[in-house]
């Protein structure tokens, strides 16, 4: 004698498995939304900037220059398209560093360490190094023997 196995069909499997796709599809949802929002990361330039602020311009120049170039210029450009923005509202950033001394130094960076890169030649000209940033783009330019 062969015995069957009834799988319970009703209203309540419908509503299970309806609340199940609900689920994956917000689960889904929640995914993208914090690809989209979550905040870019500066991995290459957090690490350089701790180096600098402890003074290990030697450890700070390696890292540099055997980072990813493609990784390293979208930092340096993020930072630099950010001071422009804040430049343009107006927004201060805390001590005595401008958005345009920001641009600069990330400027001086990019050129040192990947290459040629285009900016506005207006916001440029206006935009200079702190005598901090001076000093540590000319220990980084010794180091790389640039």
């Amino acid at each position: 004698m062969t015995q069957y196995v009834v799988v319970a069909q009703g209203p309540y499997d419908d509503t299970m498995f309806i609340i199940f796709c609900v689920l994956v599809v917000l689960a889904a949802i929640f995914a993208v939304l914090s690809k989209i929002v979550s905040r870019p990361r500066n991995k290459i330039l957090g690490d350089v900037g701790k180096l600098i602020a402890s003074q290990q311009y030697m450890m700070a120049a390696h890292v540099l220059q055997n980072s990813n170039k493609k990784q390293l210029a979208r930092e340096l450009k993020r930072i630099m398209k950010n001071a422009m923005k804040k430049d343009k509202k107006g927004i201060v950033s805390p001590g005595s560093i401008t958005q345009r001394n920001r641009f600069r130094f990330a400027y001086e960076l990019y050129l040192l360490f990947v290459g040629e890169v285009k900016v506005r030649q207006d916001f440029l000209d206006g935009s200079q190094l702190t005598e901090e940033h001076k000093y540590i783009i000319e220990k980084l330019k010794q180091i790389a023997g640039k």
